[in-house]
């Protein structure tokens, strides 16, 4: 079975993460009904392929859906049950945990700032309030998904993983453009992590850096440097700045460890945040950085009818970062196993 993580970057975003964590520096906020189907988003789907006027997942964690054989509804009905169960344990967790989001008080109108967050009194769409329908309204987005793309990727042979055997996996990658921040990145964790850590494994993803550049991070990185195979991936894939890379090598490592935390080159970590955010991971399933400006404007509207759903109702929530994220190793996050 395939772990489906949806890490949607750049200008996406993530369209779950309506009411997002703050983290790092900060005190962890609350998650909302919609982040935890985030969650649930995670458990089921990879990697979302914008190419023209299609949409389309790449994955889910139903083996029955994957082969497109929808007659075992009995086995269907089951794993269903199991997700449920899953989704109400954590929303219990979560409950016992978590405080009420603030609100944005600003009515959408023409004369606001286009990227500021508000509440559109003429929204007519609601989201479904009861778990096993916000579980339906999930599943039901992904009965025609096509898996040949991720199955394909998923047995090359620079995103075969093994288990590290540690409790915390950091993952981060970089290209040229990126190397000498990533090198003021990589100074902050040895100054932070490595004289306060020791079970944790470091993994170095290079995404196009010079023969030079990949000697020295061989030299003084202290961690295991990987190519990630940008040339096998489909067309659409291999712009950088799409950020398509990124759920891949999530995908292939969330289940090496414990807890897996991506860093992006612009991630300076400070010892009380890190602290506060592994202690906060393991009840919530993932901690991701709350970002800045509209969900909603920054949301490709096609995304949104992928969903079944539309822009005005995500208006009040910021977009959620995807430079820094961590994931807990569970099942409610990594999918269910047969």
């Amino acid at each position: 079975m395939y772990v489906a993580v949806q890490v949607l970057v750049s200008g996406l975003s993530s369209i779950a993460a309506t009411k997002s964590v703050e983290m790092i520096g900060y005190k962890t906020v609350a998650l909302s009904l919609m982040l935890v189907v985030a969650g649930l988003f995670m458990a089921y789907l990879t990697v979302l392929r914008t190419e023209g006027p299609h949409m389309m997942s790449l994955g889910t964690t139903d083996r029955h859906l994957r082969t497109g054989n929808l007659g075992h509804r009995h086995d269907h009905e089951d794993h269903f049950t199991r997700l449920l169960k899953l989704y109400q344990l954590k929303m219990e967790a979560l409950q016992k945990v978590t405080q009420k989001t603030k609100e944005p008080n600003s009515i959408c109108t023409n004369s606001l700032p286009s990227d500021e967050e508000c509440v559109d009194l003429n929204c007519v769409h609601t989201e479904p309030e009861s778990l096993p329908a916000r579980l339906h309204s999930v599943i039901d987005t992904m009965n025609s998904s096509n898996v040949e793309t991720l199955n394909r990727i998923m047995q090359l042979k620079e995103l075969q993983v093994q288990p590290t055997g540690k409790r915390l996996l950091f993952i981060t990658a970089a290209s040229s453009n990126h190397y000498l921040e990533f090198q003021a990145m990589l100074k902050n964790f040895h100054e932070t992590v490595a004289p306060n850590f020791s079970n944790y494994s470091l993994i170095f993803y290079d995404l196009g850096l010079t023969l030079q550049e990949r000697a020295e991070v061989k030299k003084y990185c202290n961690c295991e440097v990987k190519t990630f195979p940008v040339l096998k991936m489909e067309y659409w894939m291999q712009k950088l700045t799409c950020y398509t890379w990124k759920p891949l090598i999530v995908q292939a490592n969330i289940k090496a460890a414990d807890i897996l935390v991506w860093m992006d080159a612009s991630v300076r970590l400070t010892m009380q945040g890190l602290m506060e955010t592994l202690q906060d991971v393991q009840i919530q399933g993932m901690v991701i950085r709350k970002g800045h400006g509209s969900l909603a404007q920054h949301t490709d509207t096609r995304m949104m009818s992928y969903f079944n759903t539309t822009s005005c109702v995500y208006a009040p929530y910021k977009m959620s970062s995807g430079g820094f994220i961590f994931l807990h190793n569970e099942q409610f996050v990594g999918g269910l196993e047969y």
